[in-house]
């Protein structure tokens, strides 16, 4: 019951940041947009990415992996969630910063494979 709960917020948040994100896509002007404008928009973006990759991912996970508990896949649901949208947006975040570079993305990656890793031990 509780995780229902969980669920319905996730989804309804998620809901809420992306369409937050979409009034700045189609309401802000980005050359004329000061720090705290974009800092909100890539905030909702990540927000946005995070819930949605929550919820796909712990559907996925309960229908392929059968046999572990729900509250495992939701942890797991909820840290790789987290992982693949700071990449997504920190992907975007070099692109808007002018440092986007092969070199860069994979070292980005590699550091967040090493989080991955990190947070698995535990």
């Amino acid at each position: 019951m509780l995780l229902r709960i969980y669920l319905y917020t996730i989804f309804f948040l998620t809901l809420m940041f992306w369409a937050a994100f979409f009034v700045f896509i189609f309401y802000v002007n980005p050359t004329r947009a000061d720090l705290l404008t974009l800092s909100i928009f890539f905030v909702c973006l990540l927000l946005a990415l995070f819930g949605s990759a929550v919820l796909v991912f712990f559907y996925l996970r309960l229908k392929f992996l059968r046999n572990k508990s729900v509250s495992v896949v939701f942890k797991l649901a909820i840290r790789q969630g987290l992982l693949f949208a700071v990449f997504v947006t920190g992907v975007l975040l070099f692109l808007a910063l002018g440092v986007f570079s092969l070199w860069t993305v994979v070292l980005f990656l590699i550091v967040l494979i090493l989080v991955e890793l990190i947070l698995r031990t535990k």
